[in-house]
């Protein structure tokens, strides 16, 4: 309500020409991310959550290889179904800098990577007066629901650094500037190696290139794609988890994951729709060929889209779309296809920024009342495991949060010094 009040009274002195709109959208923004991190600095602490375990048997084995091919294979193996080779080395890079792994670091390393995404977003808005759209849009990107996201620092680095690499990769292979496309195969090549939809980058860059007539720069753009997916499959490890092609299933998956973002009480019928109309606008803006005013804005949304009709075969075994984690790709989906009504339906009319936002204050509302709940709650349970494990006393596991063996994770990073526990978690015990 305190940040609400500012953002009206800021309101009121822009239409009163004391602040112009300019200033208006600078302050306002400035007290959503105030607002934001105050709370990632609340209920953020030095302890892993799920995946990060991960993370931390991948650094206290590497602190244990004495070769460099051992250390080479500890960053090759692949993790579930993705080679995360670049997440890896931003651990690593935070470990030999620091000399331990700090999970409260790597969460505000997370969160300026996600105000790192909102630029990229809003770089997408090209024409018009545009500040309270943007506004609106850090309503629906700055929400608790990604709360979830932000505090698994190793997922959270892997999906959002996958949209950032895939933006500036979409970016260079539109543009025609000098050294674009050895920039455009450089993200390329990031976007690949820090999660599996990166790889959606090379076919889309092939196509693209040869449809503006770049018919070298295909061939090249082909031969790099070949290369990676070589390097990428060659020799795998991991256990393939079963296909479903049941169509139908697929598709509600699908519009399910791109709209998840609009889950409340955990029901599929509202994502499902919001999906369905995501879908919609990209059909319409493509018949009108938005790809030629804006490209990146329309590339970005169908690799977005793509990504969820590619989830869909190897996850529908493994539970609903719903999953938090995965909100960021369809609020990115959201606000791209918010950026292409904008464009092609209302002409820059200032008519629907005000809806956008009216829509984005409401929604971080609900979103707070929905999902902050479970951030101080899942600290509270992992202080609880630290302070019982630290302790000596009986352990409780969870499925999110706390995997099985984590006190043997733990110790093992303790005994090879890659990370300490924090001292001051007597604040989050119950």
């Amino acid at each position: 309500m305190f940040v609400l009040s500012f953002i009206l009274a800021c309101y009121y002195l822009s239409n009163k020409n004391i602040l112009t709109q300019k200033q208006f959208f600078y302050s306002s923004s400035a007290s959503l991310i105030v607002f934001y991190f105050f709370f990632l600095f609340r209920d953020a602490v030095n302890i892993p959550i799920t995946d990060d375990y991960g993370m931390l048997m991948f650094l206290t084995d590497y602190v244990h290889a004495e070769t460099l091919m051992q250390k080479w294979q500890l960053l090759y193996e692949p993790v579930n179904e993705c080679r995360i080779i670049i997440p890896k080395l931003f651990f690593l890079a935070a470990f030999k800098i620091s000399g331990s792994i700090n999970f409260f670091h790597m969460v505000l390393a997370n969160a300026c990577a996600l105000l790192l995404l909102c630029y990229l977003l809003f770089k997408s808005v090209n024409t018009g007066k545009k500040e309270i759209l943007l506004l609106g849009f850090l309503f629906f990107i700055l929400q608790f629901q990604g709360f979830d996201l932000a505090f698994w620092s190793s997922s959270g680095i892997c999906h959002y650094w996958v949209l950032i690499f895939m933006f500036l990769t979409v970016t260079h292979l539109w543009s025609d500037k000098r050294n674009s496309f050895f920039y455009a195969m450089l993200f390329a090549l990031l976007t690949a190696f820090t999660f599996g939809n990166g790889l959606l980058v090379f076919p889309f860059g092939v196509a693209l290139l040869w449809m503006r007539n770049k018919r070298m720069h295909a061939l090249l753009f082909a031969v790099l794609m070949s290369m990676v997916l070589v390097l990428y499959f060659y020799h795998w490890s991991h256990p393939r988890n079963p296909w479903h092609f049941n169509p139908l299933l697929i598709f509600v998956y699908a519009t399910g994951f791109l709209g998840s973002s609009m889950q409340f009480m955990y029901s599929i019928y509202i994502p499902v729709l919001a999906g369905l109309f995501i879908l919609y606008i990209f059909v319409y803006s493509t018949l009108r060929k938005y790809y030629q005013t804006s490209p990146v804005a329309w590339s970005l949304l169908l690799i977005i889209i793509t990504t969820a009709f590619m989830t869909a075969p190897l996850r529908i075994d493994m539970g609903t779309p719903l999953q938090s984690r995965y909100s960021i790709y369809s609020v990115a989906a959201i606000v791209l296809a918010i950026i292409m009504i904008r464009d092609l339906i209302f002409k820059s009319n200032e008519t629907l920024s005000k809806y956008v936002l009216i829509g984005g204050i409401c929604y971080s509302f609900l979103s707070g009342i929905m999902f902050y709940p479970e951030a101080p709650f899942r600290t509270e349970r992992i202080a609880n495991f630290v302070n019982a494990w630290k302790n000596g006393n009986p352990l409780t596991y969870a499925p999110t949060g706390i995997p099985f063996y984590a006190d043997v994770y733990l110790d093992n990073a303790i005994n090879a010094r890659v990370w300490a526990p924090p001292d001051n978690i007597q604040h989050h015990l119950k």
